[in-house]
C-alpha cells in the first residue's frame, strides 16, 4: 500500500474515465488520489467490497464493478433525459422496492449514484473505476472491467 505525505494524498496510478463522452474509453494516467473522500469511504476498492456485501446480502449474483457501471450509465443518461432512473429495477429487473431484501440494495445504489454524480458534476478529481482490489489476480481485474463497460452499456 502506497504511504501518503503530511497531506494525506496517496500518489497512486489509477484509471481516469469521462462517461460523458462519445465512446467508452479508459485511460490509465498517474493521479493524485485525496486518501478519504468527503463520505468515508477511502477508496474504489472500498467501495467495491460494501457494493459486494450489499449484493450478497441480496442473495444477487451480478458483480459490484458491474452495478457501478450500471450507475455512472444511469447518470450519463440522467443528463441526456432528463428523466431520474430506477436503480434497482436497472439492476434487479422486476424488483419491489418494498421487498426487506432489496431494502439495503435499493440504499446503496442511491448513495453510490448521489456520490458518482457530485464527482461528476462538480468536475472534482476522484472518479475511479469500482474494480476489485489491485492484489487480485489481473484475470479477474480485467473481468471485472468487461463487467463495468457491459454495466455502464446497460445504464444508458
Amino acid at each position: 500500500m502506497a504511504s501518503t505525505d503530511g497531506d494525506g494524498f496517496v500518489p497512486r496510478l489509477s484509471q481516469s474515465f469521462h462517461p460523458f463522452g462519445g465512446a467508452c474509453v479508459t485511460l490509465l494516467s498517474l493521479s493524485i488520489s485525496l486518501k478519504t473522500g468527503g463520505n468515508g469511504m477511502n477508496t474504489a476498492a472500498d467501495r467495491y467490497t460494501q457494493i459486494e456485501a450489499t449484493l450478497a446480502l441480496a442473495n444477487l449474483e451480478i458483480t459490484p464493478s458491474e452495478v457501478h457501471g450500471t450507475i455512472v450509465g444511469a447518470i450519463a443518461n440522467h443528463l441526456k433525459s432528463g428523466l431520474t432512473p430506477d436503480l434497482l429495477t436497472l439492476i434487479v429487473p422486476g424488483a419491489d422496492s418494498n421487498d426487506g431484501r432489496y431494502a439495503q440494495l435499493a440504499t446503496t445504489l442511491y448513495e453510490v449514484y448521489r456520490e458518482f454524480s457530485e464527482l461528476l458534476f462538480e468536475s472534482r478529481e476522484g472518479f475511479e473505476l469500482v474494480l476489485p482490489d489491485e492484489d487480485e489476480a489481473l484475470v479477474q481485474r480485467v473481468d471485472e472491467q468487461a463487467a463495468w463497460a457491459r454495466g455502464y452499456l446497460l445504464g444508458l
